[in-house]
C-alpha cells in the first residue's frame, strides 16, 4: 500500500480491500450484513491501523442492488458516499469481494462490471450520509400555521 499521499485529488474511490471467498471471515459474500461486518470489523480498522487512522467509521447504508446480472451494472451518485463494497461472482457465494473509500468524489460513478480476475458483478452496496427531505404533509401543515399565525399577529396589530 501507499502512504499517506494516495488520497490527493482521486479521480474514482479508492481501493483499499479486496480478498477472495476463502479469506472472507464474515460469512455469505452477497449479504449486506457480511458487507457490513466485513467493513466495520476488518477493513477500516485494519486500514487505519496500517495509515494513521484516515479512515472514518462506518455510516448507514444508502444503496444496494443485489441484482446485478439481471438488472445491470448500476451509476451511482457519489454524492455523500463514503464506501462502498462490490461483490464479484464465483458460484457458490465466492468470487472477491472489494472494499472501496471516497474521499469527497461527487457526480455519477459505474463501478467495474469485472473484477481484475474477470468475475462478474453481482452485488453493489454504498455506506454514506443520508439526505432527508421533509415530508409534504407536514411542511404544508406548518407553512399554513405559519401564514395563520402572522394573519393573526397582523390583524390584532391594526
Amino acid at each position: 500500500m501507499e502512504d499517506d499521499n494516495w488520497l490527493v485529488n482521486p479521480t474514482n474511490p479508492v481501493n483499499v480491500d479486496s480478498i477472495v471467498k476463502n479469506d472472507n471471515p464474515a460469512g455469505n459474500s452477497n449479504s449486506v450484513a457480511t458487507h457490513e461486518t466485513w467493513l466495520k470489523n476488518y477493513v477500516i480498522p485494519g486500514y487505519n491501523n496500517y495509515v494513521n487512522n484516515i479512515l472514518p467509521s462506518l455510516p448507514v447504508l444508502v444503496f444496494q442492488e443485489g441484482s446485478v446480472s439481471t438488472n445491470g451494472v448500476p451509476t451511482l451518485n457519489l454524492t455523500n458516499v463514503t464506501y462502498l463494497t462490490y461483490h464479484y461472482g464465483g458460484g457458490a457465494g465466492g468470487g472477491i469481494l472489494q472494499a472501496f473509500y471516497n474521499d469527497g468524489l461527487t457526480g455519477d460513478y459505474t463501478p467495474p462490471a469485472l473484477s481484475p480476475t474477470q468475475n462478474g458483478l453481482s452485488t453493489v452496496y454504498a455506506w454514506g450520509t443520508k439526505t432527508t427531505v421533509p415530508d409534504s404533509g407536514s411542511t404544508l401543515a406548518l407553512l399554513g400555521l405559519a401564514l395563520t399565525s402572522l394573519a393573526f399577529v397582523t390583524r390584532r396589530r391594526k
